[in-house]
């Protein structure tokens, strides 16, 4: 019989390190939208977790991201990004990755990865938030064929 501790979901190094990127950059911009979701100043936001081996994959985000989207690099040399969309559900994330998608393969560029979570309340604790994004993220790789894959958090 498995002992509790056995149970408990490890994280390599380089997943930790990504964490620790990703709590030091989203850590600000989360805090505020829980507070813009508290206020009703917000009712949604989704947090996209984006890589490519495309060539200038940060300019491409920018000129497709809407202006209200808030883009962070998490880590330059795996093209890993991280986008914050105001008042979108997950299913917003998922339609904005299907145009990405559709854009990038009509371009015959490089495909992307993306792990998408849609938040809708405060009853998680930030760094929650980025366990989840991350566990979504780390889904990707059990499944080499999936493009983007999707979690909302209520």
């Amino acid at each position: 019989m498995a002992r509790k501790s056995d149970e408990k979901k490890l994280y390599d190094e380089l997943t930790i390190k990504m964490l620790v990127r990703l709590c030091k950059i989203c850590t600000d911009p989360f805090d505020l939208f829980y507070h813009m979701l508290k206020t009703a100043r917000l009712q949604s936001f989704s947090v996209i977790l984006l890589q490519s081996d495309m060539e200038n994959f940060a300019d491409f985000l920018k000129k497709n991201k809407r202006k209200t989207d808030v883009l962070y690099e998490v880590e330059g040399e795996d093209d890993l990004y991280v986008l914050l969309c105001q008042e979108t559900q997950v299913d917003g994330g998922f339609y904005f990755m299907k145009r990405l998608a559709q854009i990038i393969e009509e371009a015959k560029m490089p495909s992307f990865r993306a792990a998408i979570i849609g938040v809708e309340n405060t009853r998680y604790e930030i760094e929650e938030l980025l366990f989840f994004i991350v566990d979504t993220y780390l889904k990707l790789d059990e499944d080499l064929e999936k493009q983007f894959v999707f979690r909302s958090v209520q």
